[in-house]
Parts: structure tokens; sequence; C-alpha cells
């Protein structure tokens, strides 16, 4: 015969059931969300870095070298921020959603749970 449980040991059994779920639920949220931001601000990179490379040179005849040589220059870090953001992405989703990393690439499937909410 199995033992019957209390009335109050069984209302606490099921009030740190839904905190544990609860728990679950906001650890998965910001994964998501930091996921989702990574993925935001790799394209906030790209628009930047080719608005301004496009911008540099389509005035480097009227612009002094020096001023092209700092915009060049900070086109460069914002790759180098973009390509440490996507090791960082890859990393993440390979952990976090292995399929999506195999079926699209991490940045797509990123992008798609950013999406999904």
């Amino acid at each position: 015969m199995e033992p019957v449980a209390e009335p109050h040991v069984e209302s606490l059994r099921k009030r740190l059931m839904q905190k544990a779920r609860e728990d679950v639920a906001v650890a998965l949220s910001a994964e998501d969300l930091r996921i989702a931001k990574t993925a935001s601000l790799i394209e906030d990179l790209d628009v930047i870095s080719n608005a301004l490379g496009e911008q540099a040179a389509s005035s480097a005849k009227t612009v002094p070298s020096d001023e092209l040589d700092r915009v060049q220059s900070i086109v460069q870090s914002a790759q180098q921020t973009r390509a440490s953001l996507m090791e960082s992405l890859e990393a993440q989703m390979k952990s976090y959603c292995p399929n999506f990393s195999i079926i699209a690439t991490p940045l797509i499937g990123a992008k798609m749970l950013r999406e999904a909410g």
C-alpha cells in the first residue's frame, strides 16, 4: 500500500513544481533573449559597416585621406566585433539549438528564434 501524502505536503509539492517550471521558463527565455540580441547586434554592425564603407568609397576623392583612414579603421573594428559576435553566436546556437545550426546557419537560426519569440 502506497503512503498517503498529507494535504499540506501535496500542496507544497505542487507549489515547488510550479516554481521549478517558472524558473526553467525564465532561464530559457533569458537564453532566447541573449541569442536574439546577439543576432540583432550582428545585423546592426552589418548595416553600419556597409553604410560607412559605401560612404567612404563615394567620398574618396573629396575627403582628406586621414579622415578616410579613420573611417576605414572604424569599419575594420566593426568587422572584428562582428566576427567575435558570430563566434559567440555559433557557440550559443550549437549549445541551445543544435538542429538550427545544422539545418541553417547559426545567424539564420538565431533570427528565426528571435522572430518566433
